[in-house]
């Protein structure tokens, strides 16, 4: 108090010379007071294990665990030993072998036939001057017939068969698929928090403080 009287005088001495004013470093006079109004951003604590997301302004916590395999099989397919398979029939292919026993090894004129009524022998009776056969007699003879799966197939019971695998697809109980992994993503409200010192302004959603110095003379 007796500080103040005595800074109250020499302010009166020097003020009626005109001389000195008071005056401050920051913040608005205010009497003999200097008025400093400061701000500082929120501060947001979230509980353990969840880390604040700006963009969401909400605490998160992200969890990552294996996808369970799961067999949703396309049409056409199967599941069976862990896997979806497809087994499609193909057609078969056949070849008709001709008997002949009546044609000799060095008979070259002589020929057997296959046709689509049958297997037929072709035998030379007469040569022409020119080599060639000029009369046939034609006879039909039995036949053999094999048949033979396309290429890319197997013969599986009597049948040309195709056998293809579809991969296993992921699903989750929880969380958002992502490759083979489940994210889960928790979210919770964050605490605001200021500085010792600091109060919160709600509307502004900002933490300010205001300080009071004694101006000085100048």
């Amino acid at each position: 108090m007796k500080r103040r009287i005595l800074l109250l005088i020499s302010i009166l001495l020097l003020t009626s010379c005109g001389e000195k004013t008071l005056t401050c470093d920051r913040g608005e006079l205010s009497g003999e007071q200097c008025i400093i109004h400061e701000t500082k951003e929120v501060s947001y604590k979230c509980q353990p294990g969840y880390d604040y997301d700006k963009k969401l302004k909400q605490c998160v916590n992200v969890m990552t665990i294996d996808a369970k395999p799961k067999f949703i099989c396309n049409k056409g397919y199967y599941q069976g030993d862990g896997k979806c398979i497809s087994t499609k029939v193909y057609a078969q292919t056949y070849e008709r072998h001709c008997i002949s026993k009546n044609i000799s090894d060095d008979d070259e004129l002589s020929t057997t036939e296959a046709r689509e009524d049958g297997c037929f022998e072709k035998i030379c009776l007469e040569v022409a001057d020119d080599g060639t056969c000029a009369e046939f007699k034609e006879t039909k003879i039995d036949y053999t017939v094999d048949w033979a799966c396309p290429d890319g197939t197997k013969q599986i019971d009597g049948e040309c068969r195709k056998t293809s695998y579809q991969g296993k697809s992921y699903s989750c109980e929880i969380g958002t698929l992502d490759g083979k992994k489940c994210i889960i993503e928790k979210t919770s409200e964050a605490t605001i928090k200021c500085d010792d010192g600091y109060t919160l302004n709600e509307k502004d959603n900002i933490c300010e403080r205001t300080i009071y110095e004694e101006a000085y003379l100048k």
